[in-house]
């Protein structure tokens, strides 16, 4: 093996040129270096047009005006209309109590939660037994006091027969008295008169200066008759003293007429006030009978119960929780800057600007109730510091339309309001999404370019907002909007033709569609 590569490698080296070995290396040779050689072009030519390449021209493209909608405002006299949100709550909430005690007998049907009660209905009964028999005994007491009463003053009409009988009886006394006293005054001048004759008698029978009898000396004398003038006298004065004992038994008998007459007033008194102290028990009872059915005080809705049949009362014990339904309230919660817009009763006004009510989860879009400002709520909310106002809402179950027409308030529901606050004259009302960054709107000018104009927003609310500066009548406000707003940028609306700059007339103004016409014709 050995020798036969020894002797191949001799072979080679010895071979020549003209050999056919020498020929077919040469042949691969030339291929190797004419690819090479075409490779190398190739690259030459690549990178000469690399770096030669040409260049296309870039052109702008033909200016096309913005599409654009937009509407013609005009000045005029606005109503402010403030947005806000509240809560329903109930105007009138109560717990009726029980005012008197007993089993609970009979419940109305819609004694429940929900159930509806008009002013003066009955709501339960509670067991009458016990006040019907009170009132029975109330009325045999109160006839008899009457009947006492009656007896009372019949003693008052027999005290007062009594008065007139002593002062009748006074008065003769007092006529007696005094016809004794005459007698007394003629027994008296009698008895001087008799004395004054028995002085004259005397003189003479001294002036005689017989001697005469003890017997006839006592008759000249007038003894007998002065005795008898002077017993005239004792007994005239008797009879005074006997007149004027029974005047004073008169006096006497007419005081103790007119003090029985003062008793008996007393006791009629008396009897009046036990008259009247058993018609007031008897009232009592006749009223705690009464308070046995216990009625609703108003128009209402059951809220809760908390009694039923067989249940026991007594005095202040709770019956029911029930919420009136003439209206309810919305506590409505808003800036503090917005109630200057408002009438409130009591403070800016004598009535409550108008609002409408909207539950959309309730009723559905574009249902509204009609409600009025009520009252302000002095404190503000310790939450949001947000001004507090109650809105009254009459009729708020909507009771008085048919019921499948209903759109009743729910207490609790939160609902959404819109306020009718104050007119503000000589301004614009622009849709909020066309102010731009607070105070600019985009106006389409007469040569159909935008204008960047700076407006002064008088109100703002939600949806609008009142411009009382910046706008005129006959402006063109864009509502669109626009990603690169340019001042003077080219714009159109939908009822006109694309405008290019190809189509301006040589002054470089901008045509509308009717000198486009116009052009095309001439």
């Amino acid at each position: 093996m050995s020798m036969q590569n020894e002797t191949a490698q001799t072979d080679r080296a010895g071979a020549t040129p003209d050999t056919p070995e020498a020929l077919g290396l040469a042949a691969i040779l030339l291929r190797f270096l004419l690819a090479a050689l075409i490779l190398g072009v190739g690259i030459a030519i690549a990178a000469y047009w690399m770096s030669h390449r040409p260049k296309a021209k870039r052109r702008r493209p033909p200016a096309q005006a913005r599409l654009v909608e937009v509407v013609v405002v005009r000045k005029d006299t606005h109503t402010v209309n403030v947005d806000a949100m509240g809560d329903v709550i109930p105007a009138r909430r109560i717990q009726l109590t029980a005012r008197v005690s007993g089993d609970v007998l009979t419940t109305a049907p819609t004694f429940v939660p929900g159930g509806q009660f008009a002013s003066g209905e009955t709501m339960l009964g509670i067991d009458p037994e016990d006040y019907e028999l009170a009132i029975a005994q109330y009325e045999a007491e109160l006839k008899r006091r009457q009947a006492e009463l009656e007896q009372r003053s019949s003693d008052i009409e027999q005290r007062l027969v009594d008065i007139e009988r002593a002062e009748i009886q006074m008065e003769q006394s007092q006529r007696q008295v005094e016809l004794r006293e005459t007698q007394v005054v003629r027994a008296q001048s009698a008895f001087k008169l008799e004395m004054g004759q028995q002085s004259v008698a005397k003189r003479e029978y001294e002036l005689l200066g017989q001697t005469i009898e003890d017997g006839d000396r006592e008759l000249v004398l007038r003894k007998p008759q002065l005795e008898s003038a002077q017993a005239d006298h004792d007994a005239a004065a008797a009879t005074k003293r006997v007149a004027m004992a029974e005047t004073k038994a008169s006096e006497a008998a007419k005081r103790a007429a007119e003090v029985n007459h003062q008793t008996a007033l007393s006791a009629k008194k008396a009897g009046e006030a036990s008259v009247a102290a058993a018609q007031a028990a008897l009232d009592r009872a006749r009223l705690d009978l009464k308070r046995t059915v216990v009625k609703s005080p108003f128009n209402a809705i059951v809220a809760e119960r908390t009694v039923d049949v067989g249940s026991t009362t007594a005095p202040g014990s709770p019956v029911a929780t029930i919420v009136g339904t003439d209206e309810y309230w919305v506590r409505v919660s808003l800036p503090v800057s917005e109630l200057k817009w408002l009438q409130i009763p009591g403070i800016t006004g004598s009535e409550g600007s108008p609002v409408r009510v909207h539950c959309r989860a309730a009723w559905g879009s574009g249902v509204t109730r009609e409600g009025r400002i009520e009252r302000f709520m002095t404190e503000l909310e310790h939450q949001g510091r947000m001004a507090q106002l109650l809105v009254r809402v009459t009729d708020p179950l909507d009771l008085k339309r048919p019921a499948d027409q209903r759109r009743p308030l729910v207490l609790g529901s939160y609902v959404r309001v819109k306020i009718e606050g104050a007119p503000l004259g000589d301004t614009v009302q622009v849709p909020r999404g066309a102010v731009r960054d607070g105070k600019q709107v985009w106006i389409m000018a007469e040569d159909n370019t935008l204008e960047l104009r700076s407006i002064v927003v008088r109100w703002s609310g939600e949806e609008d907002v009142f411009v009382s500066e910046g706008l005129n009548n006959g402006d063109k406000l864009i509502l669109s909007d626009i990603a690169t707003p340019v001042q003077g940028m080219d714009l159109r609306t939908a009822d006109m033709e694309p405008t290019t700059p190809s189509k301006r007339p040589p002054d470089g103004t901008k045509r509308g569609p009717s000198e486009a016409k116009k052009r095309a014709e001439g």
